[in-house]
């Protein structure tokens, strides 16, 4: 298209050319715009004689007034040389290109911090994302490079658009996971200074970001999880997932099979966002085997407690005590 505008507007096309030029300006707005930008550069012969003369800061000053909506106004066409006014055009398309390029790659990044237990949103292209509370996501407001690429501090499971041409991109600051569209849990802990990513479908890379990880990287299929943990030598560490719960705070599904109390307690706070006391702490080593889907914490707790002949108490919104005698 540079060619072409610069035969168009030096008078130089072809009825085919001066018609594709037209059909190309007709397409979409954008187009549209650019080409009239041109056209008000070509009308303007202060502003060529600046372009030859390679006065740079003038023409970014030029397009940046356009796309804001300045007006530009229009001159009678100048007696100038074709050859310039060719190599104008070109010029500045060449500029024009450099500056669209650097508005894409310096998009407004956003943050978001959830305050819920669990926090659901959808990313510029579409993609899912479930924040644990607490968790810190940084992303651009649209994804125009190469890649997709968001931050994380926290606990997320990501919902991934499938796009093989723009890899999904999450970094932690010890990992970096890689996907073109897939389903899968992080956790990154500043805590233990560690990352834990588990794969629920799809395929993904997972690169440790610590200097002493030597560029070791770990592929993941559904079932299998990986930790990176800061404080290890060795610190890409994969294992397979056998926890049925490492979803529960996003399912509100609990399964319990001979787990004892203090797991099952554990569990139920980091799902709900609750505490939970006992008034003895031999109740911690009893045994559960239950599953609860869809339920209400207060139902849970509720059941927990007639399952041991314990009395519930409720002593705020978000705190219960268990009374009785516990388990030997």
């Amino acid at each position: 298209m540079t060619e072409l505008l610069a035969k168009y507007f030096s008078q130089n096309a072809s009825e085919a050319e001066v018609q594709e030029v037209l059909d190309w300006r007709n397409e979409n707005n954008h187009n549209a715009e650019e080409f009239f930008d041109y056209a008000s550069v070509w009308n303007d012969e202060e502003l060529l004689n600046s372009i030859v003369k390679n006065n740079t800061k003038e023409i970014f000053e030029k397009i940046a007034q356009a796309s804001e909506g300045t007006p530009i106004q229009l001159k009678p066409k100048p007696v100038f040389t074709q050859y310039l006014k060719y190599a104008a055009v070109i010029s500045l398309f060449i500029l024009g290109s450099i500056l669209l390029y650097s508005n894409l790659t310096s998009v407004n990044s956003l943050t978001i911090v959830a305050t819920d237990n669990l926090q659901e949103m959808i990313l510029p292209d579409g993609s899912k994302v479930f924040l644990s509370r607490n968790a810190r996501l940084t992303y651009p407001e649209q994804f125009a490079n190469e890649t997709r690429e968001v931050s994380l501090e926290g606990r997320a499971f990501f919902e991934v658009q499938k796009n093989k041409n723009k890899p999904f991109i999450v970094k932690t600051p010890e990992s970096q996971i890689r996907v073109l569209g897939t389903s899968f849990l992080v956790n990154s802990s500043e805590i233990t200074h560690q990352t834990e990513v588990i794969v629920e479908s799809g395929k993904v890379v997972v690169a440790s970001l610590l200097e002493n990880s030597n560029g070791n990287t770990v592929e993941l299929i559904p079932g299998e999880a990986v930790r990176v943990l800061a404080l290890q030598n060795d610190n890409l560490t994969k294992y397979r997932n056998y926890n049925p719960n490492f979803l529960s705070w996003k399912s509100k599904t609990l399964i319990f099979e001979k787990h004892n109390l203090s797991d099952v307690f554990g569990l139920i706070e980091d799902t709900y966002g609750v505490k939970i006391l006992t008034s003895d702490q031999q109740i911690k080593n009893c045994d559960l085997t239950a599953t609860y889907q869809g339920k209400t914490v207060d139902s849970i707790m509720e059941i927990v407690s007639q399952t041991f002949g314990l009395k519930m108490q409720k002593v705020n919104q978000n705190t219960y005590k268990l009374i009785g005698e516990g388990c030997s």
